[in-house]
């Protein structure tokens, strides 16, 4: 869904300088007791105080310090942050997911020639000031029932401090009425405990939490589903002929040069990568002054994030995964505030994924990141009780620390449709956004074969690499797979897969195909000119297996 217009966002706001409510000290690490564990399973790790609306030193705002001037990845940042802190503060909390509603807009932009074009949320109409007008926590304990912690804007005109909930789950409906009080910033606050019926705990819970202004007929929709599993969880789910590169070598940090690899290290694991010597076929690191972080807009390319980026390709031979080690720079808050249009967070932009997946593996760092994921309309307005969505809201934003052990999964939305028969876009979106001291690292897994519906992925395409071995090329050449599936080009060659020279004169390439799909193919070679040379010899065939596989074939003259 493309949203046609930003919500500029400049009324003032009044910094709360001193912390409040459990909100804890600058600088201070919460840390969970060491029996708890996340809802993934795995130990809860110490996790430090983000920068808010009110901090200063190392927590000073993102953006800086003058709300007029932030933009909404910078708004969205401050909130989720301050939302953040105040959950972990908390005695006994195992776990936290903050989730705000938002409206994502899309672009045509991949930056990197991948599958992920760059993105950038917005507040829809809203114009209330500095802050989101609704935003939810939701709070898991130790050794006892979760809570959902709401904040609405004081600048919601609602006239009421009484607030309706509705959740409707397995066709059955639930409701609430919430009593809000105000706190020290005059906006509203109020707490729900939510059925354990409703599963909210699960990190892949897709129930939709509706709520609203008593009387409102709109509604501002929050859910706290974020797509997490443990690593090993992850993993169990690849087929074990695909969990080793073909020198054996585990398919997880391969290259062994995590904390966890080298004895809990926290020195900065960019600096280990630099010095390290990787495979053949990885020649250099890729180092973009921004990641993601350009979204054209109207003949503009706005600047969403700050902080340049260092990507390694690892060496992985047949291995269906393009697995990278990918490392962002520490925070600048300086160049957070003097940003291109406004001030922006430190760290990468948001993007959409349209490959099959994208899963970010925490096996580097010794410590937690704070990683976001978004999903464009998860409940269709025709779905709603009444009206439709308050200021045109009708995405969720979800932000959650994810832990050492942790795996980020972002799998390639799609289009539904709705009880009405109308088709509605669920495109996913993932965002990075870094407060350390120290460049933070994290490892990539793209376009893998699609393991299990539990882990949140999508369809059943399975993953299938291509292999056209002994294709000389002459200068400005590359090798294609085209064939009769849309996948391959529908025998269209300026469709058709490139493939990339991992070992030259081999060329490789992998894509998602259907499981049990029959085709028909052949490898060509195609010029910057755009001409085309189609290999001899009659068309090839294959037919997918069931958990994706290789097919190998040397060029015929």
């Amino acid at each position: 869904m493309t949203v046609q217009r930003f919500a500029w966002l400049g009324a003032s706001l009044t910094l709360m300088a001193a912390c409040s409510g459990g909100r804890g000290h600058e600088g201070e690490s919460f840390q969970s007791s060491s029996s708890s564990a996340t809802a993934t399973g795995v130990p809860t790790s110490a996790v430090r105080q983000l920068p808010w609306a009110g901090g200063t030193g190392a927590l000073t705002p993102w953006g800086g310090t003058d709300p007029a001037k932030w933009r909404p990845e910078a708004i969205l940042a401050n909130a989720v942050s301050e939302a953040l802190n105040a959950a972990w503060a908390q005695p006994g909390a195992a776990d936290a997911v903050v989730a705000v509603p938002v409206a994502m807009q899309s672009s045509n932009f991949f930056e990197f020639g991948d599958g992920q074009s760059n993105a950038a949320p917005s507040f829809g109409w809203w114009n209330g000031g500095a802050r989101p007008p609704v935003v939810a926590t939701l709070v898991r304990y130790s050794g006892s029932a979760s809570k959902i912690f709401f904040r609405f804007n004081a600048n919601l005109p609602a006239g009421t401090s009484t607030f309706a909930l509705q959740v409707t789950e397995n066709g059955s409906t639930q409701t609430a009425t919430l009593n809000a009080t105000p706190d020290a910033s005059g906006d509203l606050t109020a707490e729900w405990d939510p059925p354990s019926s409703l599963g909210l705990d699960n990190p892949l819970n897709k129930t939709v939490v509706l709520v609203h202004p008593q009387g409102w007929n709109d509604w501002f929709p929050v859910w706290f589903h974020f797509p997490v599993r443990s690593i090993a969880a992850f993993k169990a789910t690849v087929p074990q002929s695909m969990q080793t590169f073909a020198d054996g070598g585990d398919i997880q940090d391969h290259e062994r040069v995590g904390s966890a690899a080298n004895g809990g290290s926290t020195a900065n694991v960019r600096l280990r990568l630099q010095s390290h010597q990787f495979g053949a076929t990885n020649y250099s690191y890729f180092n973009p002054q921004d990641v993601h972080a350009i979204f054209p807009f109207q003949g503009h390319n706005y600047v969403t994030g700050v902080g340049q980026g260092w990507t390694w390709v690892a060496d992985q031979s047949r291995t269906p995964f393009k697995i990278m080690y990918t490392c962002f720079q520490q925070r600048t808050p300086s160049a957070e505030a003097t940003a291109q249009d406004g001030g922006v967070p430190s760290g990468g932009g948001w993007h959409k994924i349209t490959d099959p997946a994208e899963t970010v593996l925490n096996d580097l760092e010794a410590g937690p990141v704070a990683l976001g994921a978004a999903q464009a309309n998860p409940l269709p307005a025709s779905m709603l009780p009444t009206g439709g969505y308050s200021y045109g809201l009708t995405d969720i934003a979800t932000v959650r620390f994810v832990h050492p052990g942790e795996a980020f999964i972002t799998p390639r939305g799609g289009a539904v449709t709705d009880a009405q028969g109308q088709p509605w876009d669920q495109a996913n979106y993932h965002w990075y956004f870094f407060q350390q001291a120290q460049d933070v690292c994290t490892e990539e897994w793209v376009s893998p074969v699609v393991p299990d519906a539990a882990l949140d992925f999508v369809g059943s395409a399975v993953s299938v690499q291509f292999e056209a071995d002994s294709a000389t090329t002459s200068w400005g050449q590359n090798v294609y797979v085209v064939g009769d599936r849309p996948e391959l080009g529908a025998w269209n060659p300026q469709k058709a897969l490139k493939l990339a020279p991992t070992a030259y004169p081999s060329w490789m390439g992998t894509i998602a195909l259907p499981q049990g799909s029959s085709m028909s193919f052949k490898f060509i070679k195609i010029d910057g000119s755009g001409n085309v040379v189609w290999e001899g010899g009659g068309n090839r065939s294959y037919a997918t297996p069931a958990v994706g596989g290789l097919y190998a074939g040397t060029w015929q003259n």
